[in-house]
């Protein structure tokens, strides 16, 4: 039996000009919604293969970072999890 992964998760508030970033709850950070800000990014993650996305789904603004990992030679979103979060409005 083979042991189960442990996933990095980062959850990803996500807004037109910014992402706001938690990694695992040991690491906050803010970056820009635009390549500069995702390559940064993808430099601190320690490995996209075990890393779960959450975040959003904002309208399109989240769309970037999807992009932005398949073009980065990382993981495509087949392979990694990205499970999108839309709260209830009616609440």
């Amino acid at each position: 039996m083979s042991a189960p992964i442990k996933y990095t998760m980062i959850g990803v508030d996500v807004a037109k000009l910014k992402l706001d970033i938690a990694i695992d709850d040991n690491k906050v950070l803010t970056i820009g919604n635009n390549e500069k800000g995702l390559k940064e990014l993808l430099k601190t993650i320690p490995d996209s293969g075990q890393a779960c996305f959450v975040m959003e789904a904002t309208g399109g603004y989240e769309r970037k970072l999807v992009r932005c990992r398949d073009a980065g030679g990382r993981a495509t979103q087949e392979q990694l999890p990205v499970p999108f979060i839309q709260p209830r409005t009616d609440c």
